[in-house]
C-alpha cells in the first residue's frame, strides 16, 4: 500500500504526523528515508518523530550495515512503531459466533476468545455479554486502562458507521441496535462500528494481502455471502451503506429459490456452506451433520472431495461456477487490482481458486480479469478480529492525533454495571 504524501505547511502538521505513522506502520525506517518518501524537510521529520518517541509511541533500533561497519560513528538509527504503546479491541459479531481479541498497535492478536452464542438473543443482552468479556480479556492482559485505544466492532448486517448503528441484521433480528452507544456505555471506551465484512476488507487493506495495492475486493462466505471494497485505500460503503451486499446479486431470476431477504435466485442460495451441507443428505453423509462446528464440517467436506468423492467434487464445482459470475461482474464493474476470499472460500481455496481465476481470466471484458490477483486470506478464523481493530486503530490511532485513551470523555453517569 502507497505511504500518504506529506506536506510542509505547518497547519498540517497533523497530516504530516499520520504520513509518519502510517509510513512506519508498512516498513521501518530511518528519518533521511521518511523524509524522501514522503517529500517533506528533514526539520519537519525530526520534529515530529521527536514528539513520537517521547510520546512513546515509536521507538528506535540502530541497524548496523556492511558499510557503517567500516566506517566510525553510530550505526544508522531506524524508526519503527512501538506495538506495545497501545491496544484496541476487535470486536467481531458474526451469526451466532463471537469472536474478540485485544489487538497491538502493529494489529497483532495478543489474546482472544470466541463462544457461540443464541441469534435470539437480545441485542441488549449480547452487548453486554460482550462488554463482559472484553473485561475479562482485560483483566488477564495487565496492559493498563491508558493504554487501550478504542473497540473496533465489526457487526452483521447494514450499519451507519458514522452513527455507530446496526440499522438491520436479519439473522440476528436486529434493527436499529446502537451499538456505539451502547457499548460504550458498558465499557467506558471509545467504540467504532462497521460491518464485518467491510471490516475485514479494512484489515486485508492495512494488516493483509492488499497491504501493496490500492484497489481491492473482499468477498466473504459461510452462512451469508458479503463483499467489502477498498478504493484509494478508504472504504466505499455507498450512500446507503450498502455496498457490498453482493449476497443477494440476483443470478436465477426466474428458477431461483427465495432469499432469507425476500427475493428469489439470489447468489446467497447458491454459494454458502448451508446449501453445500443441504446438498449432502444422503445417509452416507451423516458424519458431517453430526459435526456441530461449521468450520469443522466444511473441512470433512474437503477432506472427501480430496480423496476422490465425486459427487462432493460436484457441489464443490458448482459453488465455484455461481461465485465466478459474481466475481467477473464485479471486475468489469469495479476492475479492482485484488480480490480476497474469506471465509468458507479461503479454508476452500485449493478447490476454489483454480476455476475462479480461469473463469474471471478468461470471461472478464476486454481481458480485465487478467490483470486482477485472486488471493485468499491469510487471516482465517481471526480475520474478523483483525478487521475490526484495523476500523480502530485507524480511527483512533494512525489517522488523527493519537492519545492515551480518557476515560472521562464517556460520561461515567451512563455507564452500567455489568
Amino acid at each position: 500500500m502507497k505511504t500518504v504524501t506529506g506536506s510542509n505547511i505547518i497547519r498540517v502538521k497533523s497530516h504530516n504526523r499520520q504520513a509518519i505513522l502510517m509510513a512506519l506502520l508498512r516498513h521501518p525506517a530511518s528519518r533521511v528515508e521518511l523524509a524522501k518518501a514522503l517529500n517533506i524537510t528533514s526539520m519537519t521529520v525530526t520534529n515530529i518523530v521527536n514528539e513520537l518517541l517521547d510520546e512513546g509511541w515509536v521507538c528506535s533500533k540502530a541497524v548496523e550495515t556492511a558499510v557503517s561497519r567500516k566506517k566510525a560513528g553510530r550505526p544508522r538509527e531506524t524508526l519503527q512503531i512501538n506495538r506495545e504503546a497501545g491496544y484496541v479491541f476487535g470486536v467481531h459479531i458474526g451469526i451466532g459466533t463471537l469472536r474478540i481479541g485485544l489487538v497491538n498497535l502493529c494489529g497483532e492478536i495478543v489474546s482472544l476468545t470466541e463462544t457461540q452464542f443464541d441469534t435470539s438473543l437480545s441485542a441488549r443482552t449480547l452487548l453486554k455479554q460482550i462488554a463482559s468479556e472484553i473485561k475479562a480479556l482485560h483483566q488477564n492482559s495487565n496492559v493498563q486502562d491508558e493504554c487501550i485505544l478504542g473497540i473496533g466492532v465489526g457487526s452483521s448486517g447494514l450499519v451507519h458507521s458514522d452513527e455507530g448503528v446496526c440499522v438491520t441484521a436479519p439473522s440476528l433480528n436486529w434493527k436499529n441496535v446502537a451499538i456505539q452507544e451502547l457499548l460504550q456505555q458498558f465499557t467506558g471506551f471509545n467504540v467504532v462500528v462497521e460491518n464485518n465484512v467491510r471490516a475485514m476488507a479494512h484489515g486485508e487493506a492495512y494488516f493483509g494481502q492488499g497491504q501493496d495495492v490500492s484497489t481491492l475486493a473482499f468477498i466473504y462466505g459461510r452462512v451469508g455471502v458479503g463483499a467489502g471494497f477498498v478504493m484509494n485505500h478508504a472504504l466505499f460503503r455507498g450512500v446507503q451503506a450498502g455496498a457490498g451486499e453482493i449476497g443477494h446479486t440476483v443470478i436465477q431470476p426466474n428458477s431461483g429459490i427465495q432469499c432469507r431477504c425476500g427475493q428469489f435466485g439470489c447468489l446467497e442460495t447458491l454459494v454458502t456452506q448451508p446449501i453445500i451441507e443441504n446438498s449432502l443428505l444422503d445417509p452416507k453423509y451423516k458424519q458431517i451433520h453430526d459435526i456441530t462446528n461449521e468450520v469443522e464440517r466444511l473441512e470433512q467436506i474437503l477432506r472427501l472431495a480430496d480423496s476422490g468423492d465425486i459427487y462432493v467434487q460436484e457441489q464443490l464445482d458448482k459453488i465455484a461456477n455461481y461465485l465466478s459470475i459474481a466475481i467477473i461482474n464485479l471486475v468489469n464493474t469495479l476492475n479492482p487490482e485484488q480480490i480476497v476470499l474469506g471465509g468458507m472460500y479461503a479454508q476452500g481455496a485449493e478447490h476454489f481458486l483454480p476455476q475462479l481465476q480461469d473463469a474471471v481470466s478468461k470471461r472478464s471484458f476486454g481481458g480485465l480479469g487478467e490483470h486482477v490477483q485472486i488471493v485468499a486470506s491469510e487471516g482465517g478464523l481471526h480475520a474478523g478480529i483483525v478487521g475490526a481493530a484495523s476500523i480502530a486503530l485507524m480511527k483512533c490511532f494512525y489517522k488523527q492525533t493519537p492519545i492515551k485513551n480518557d476515560k472521562s470523555q464517556i460520561s461515567q453517569s451512563h455507564k452500567e454495571t455489568l
